[in-house]
């Protein structure tokens, strides 16, 4: 579909990893309200691998104008489906399930940078069984509050969390940064927050890569002419093993 050879895979143009710096917990939203207690378990660091210029011109073309041709398509997002409406107040964005021919794009992608992820994350090496995928659309007002990507039932064999963020230009809205937090392990098994690791501004064909067990939020955006095609959008998923 898409010949033109995409920016990452420059030699020179590859982005060159580093490690970020450590920042004193802070609370990102206003949905936390305490302060954390200091964690008793070894605190585990949330790592991160950011690419730029990860498809061609002409596939982010493409995939803008397919998200706005399906914008009838989107869906209010669910947290869990069925779950009780106070829980789904953990969340409000629109999402789109059909990624259409950019899902298989963005799956070679991501299996040709396998290892190079693997090895930032320091993550153990597993079989891809499936890449799952959707569109999302996040405008005015819309979150995603705490929360990580594999401890639902219906999600355990999620080991690798991406986020390719797309939008009009000029960007057309503020906020919606994603927030990626060490965390410890309660005496439950599940993770707490502790401090904040790394904060990512939505940038123009750029690519995250995070463990799927890592403790994250998106920060509320602002759209002033709250135009679906104007949303923060993102092509995000997930890789299982």
């Amino acid at each position: 579909m898409f010949s033109r050879r995409p920016t990452w895979l420059s030699h020179r143009s590859l982005p060159v990893i580093t490690k970020t710096r450590e920042i004193p917990w802070l609370p990102a939203s206003k949905s936390r309200e305490k302060p954390v207690p200091q964690p008793q378990q070894p605190i585990e660091e949330a790592r991160s691998l950011l690419l730029q210029g990860f498809l061609a011109k002409q596939e982010l073309s493409g995939l803008m104008d397919y998200a706005r041709l399906r914008a009838r398509d989107f869906h209010a997002s669910q947290v869990v489906a069925n779950a009780e409406p106070a829980y789904q107040r953990h969340r409000r964005s629109r999402v789109l399930l059909d990624a259409g021919t950019f899902h298989e794009i963005l799956e070679k992608r991501i299996k040709l940078c396998f290892y190079r992820i693997l090895q930032a994350l320091n993550h153990p090496f597993f079989h891809i069984s499936r890449v799952e995928s959707q569109i999302t659309a996040s405008n005015d007002g819309d979150y995603f509050r705490l929360h990580n990507d594999n401890t639902h039932g219906c999600a355990p064999s999620r080991e690798i969390t991406f986020v390719y963020f797309f939008h009009r230009e000029p960007k057309p809205f503020e906020g919606g940064e994603l927030i990626l937090y060490d965390s410890c392990k309660e005496s439950g098994g599940s993770h707490v927050p502790v401090r904040i690791r790394r904060r990512i501004t939505p940038s123009q064909n750029a690519i995250i890569f995070f463990q799927s067990s890592c403790i994250h939020e998106i920060l509320p955006v602002q759209c002033p002419t709250g135009l679906f095609s104007d949303s923060r959008f993102t092509l995000n998923g997930w890789v299982h093993r």
